[in-house]
C-alpha cells in the first residue's frame, strides 16, 4: 500500500516539476521563438532560399543574393525578423545571466 501511494506522490511530484519547466521564462521566450519562425515560413520560402543562393565560397555573389534579397523584403518579415533577433539576444542573456558565478563583493 505505501509503495503504491509513494507511486502516486512522486508521480504527482515529476508532473509539477515537468509543468513548471515547460512554462518557465525561457521556455516562454523559445515558443514565442518558435512561433515567430513558423509565422515567418509563411512569407518566406527557406527551402528556395537555400537552393537559389549562390556557392557558399563565391563570396561577392553571395553579398549581392542576400542584399537583395534582404531590400526586397515584405515589412512583415522585417518585423518579425527584428522580434525574433530581440527574442533571441533576451534568451542569450538570461542564459548568461544563470551560467555567470555569483560575484559576493
Amino acid at each position: 500500500m505505501s509503495t503504491t501511494l509513494t507511486q502516486k506522490t512522486m508521480r504527482r511530484v515529476y508532473a509539477i516539476w515537468v509543468a513548471r519547466a515547460l512554462i518557465s521564462p525561457i521556455f516562454l521566450k523559445f515558443y514565442a521563438i518558435t512561433a515567430m519562425v513558423f509565422a515567418m515560413a509563411q512569407y518566406v520560402s527557406f527551402r528556395s532560399v537555400f537552393e537559389n543562393a549562390p556557392a557558399w565560397h563565391n563570396v561577392g555573389a553571395q553579398y549581392v543574393f542576400f542584399s537583395s534579397a534582404v531590400t526586397h523584403t515584405e515589412a512583415a518579415v522585417w518585423g518579425l525578423s527584428f522580434l525574433l533577433l530581440a527574442c533571441l539576444l533576451w534568451v542569450g542573456f538570461d542564459i548568461r545571466a544563470k551560467s555567470a558565478p555569483f560575484v559576493q563583493g
